[in-house]
C-alpha cells in the first residue's frame, strides 16, 4: 500500500555550523501569534500548525516549519498577492528540502503579513520558491519560520499540544527548568539563508539517533543511512512529496517506540532520504511533536513531551 506523505521542508543551505547570537535589539514585549491546528489541511496532508495570512488582499495559510532556514513563500501566493522580488536580492541560491531536494530561492525584502486578529507580522527578508500544485490548491501560501522571529535576549514558546506560540523575553521562559531534552542550535554558512535549526537526541526502539526538528514534517524519518545502522524492521512502503516536489518511496517501520522529550511514543518512522545538516540522522516531526512543548533561543533550546 502508497500513502503520500508531504514533508516538511527543512529549507537550508550550506554546511551547518555551531549557532551565534543574532546581533542585539531591545527585546519586543511579549507577543503570542494565533497558531491552529486545521483539520480539512491534515487530511490533505499537512498536518502541521498553521497560521492564516493575508497579503494586498489574497488570503492563504503559512504552516509553522521550525525546520525551515528562512521564512518561504510559495510562488503562486507571491505572483497573486503583487510581490515582487527584490532586485539586490535576485541570486538565486539553491536550498534543500527534508528530502534533500534542491529548492531555488529567489528573495523579498521587507514582507509583511495581515494576521486574523488584526496583528501584522513583518518577517523582513522571505525567500520565494516554486512549491508542488499541492500547495496552491490547499492554499499553502509558505512557511514561516518561528525562529526567525527571534531576536537577542528573546524566546519563542510553542506548545504543539494546544498548540500556542508566544515570543517573549528569554528569561521569561516559566517551566523550562531541566525537564525533558536539550535541542543544539546550528546554523548555515550562507548569508542569505541564515538557517537557524535545532537538533535533539531521541531512542527508536532504545537505539540512539540525532534528529532535526522539523514541525512541518508530517512523518518521523530517518536517513537511509541511520535507518540501516539502526535496524528498524521495515514492513511498508509509503511516498514522501517535499517542497521540491519530487515524490520518493520511502520504507514504514511501522510501530516504532520513539523516546525523546522525556515520553515514549509509538509512531510509523519513514526510512530513506538525505540526511539533514543538523541532525544528521533524520527528523523528528509532528507526529511525535504534536505532544511536545519547544523552547528555543538563538543558542538552542529545550523539548518537554508530555503532560500539560
Amino acid at each position: 500500500m502508497v500513502a503520500m506523505v508531504v514533508s516538511g521542508a527543512a529549507l537550508i543551505a550550506g554546511t551547518q555550523e555551531s549557532a551565534q547570537p543574532v546581533p542585539a535589539s531591545a527585546p519586543a514585549a511579549t507577543r503570542t501569534l494565533p497558531i491552529r491546528y486545521e483539520e480539512a489541511l491534515a487530511r490533505r496532508g499537512f498536518p502541521s500548525p498553521v497560521l492564516r495570512v493575508t497579503v494586498n488582499g489574497v488570503t492563504g495559510w503559512v504552516l509553522v516549519d521550525t525546520g525551515a532556514g528562512i521564512h518561504t513563500l510559495a510562488a503562486w501566493f507571491v505572483e497573486k498577492a503583487g510581490l515582487v522580488p527584490d532586485a539586490s536580492l535576485t541570486d538565486r541560491v539553491g536550498a534543500k528540502d527534508a528530502s534533500g531536494e534542491r529548492v531555488y530561492l529567489r528573495f523579498l525584502d521587507e514582507v509583511s503579513l495581515a494576521l486574523e486578529d488584526r496583528q501584522s507580522l513583518r518577517l523582513g527578508v522571505a525567500a520565494a520558491a516554486d512549491f508542488p500544485p499541492e500547495f496552491e490548491s490547499a492554499r499553502i501560501a509558505g512557511l514561516l519560520s518561528p525562529q526567525s522571529l527571534l531576536r537577542e535576549g528573546e524566546a519563542l514558546t510553542i506548545d504543539l499540544r494546544s498548540p500556542s506560540l508566544r515570543i517573549h523575553a528569554a528569561e521569561q521562559q516559566a517551566g523550562a527548568g531541566g525537564r525533558g531534552d536539550r535541542m543544539d542550535a546550528c546554523r548555515s554558512n550562507t548569508p542569505q539563508v541564515p538557517g537557524l535549526l535545532f537538533a535533539v537526541s531521541a531512542a527508536f526502539e532504545g537505539r540512539p539517533a540525532r534528529l532535526l526538528v522539523d514541525t512541518g514534517a508530517s512523518q518521523t524519518r530517518l536517513a537511509g543511512d541511520a535507518g540501516a545502522a539502526i535496524g528498524l524492521p521495515r514492513d511498508g512502503v509509503r511516498d514522501q512529496l517535499g517542497v521540491g516536489g519530487v515524490r520518493e518511496p520511502m520504507a514504514v517501520a511501522r510501530g516504532t517506540q520513539v523516546r525523546v522529550g522525556g515520553l515514549d511514543q509509538v509512531t510509523d518512522v519513514a526510512i530513506g532520504g538525505a540526511a539533514p545538516g543538523c541532525g544528521g540522522d533524520g527528523l523528528l516531526g509532528i507526529d511525535v511533536l504534536r505532544q511536545c512543548r519547544l523552547v528555543l533561543t538563538p543558542a538552542g533550546g529545550r523539548l518537554e513531551c508530555g503532560g500539560r
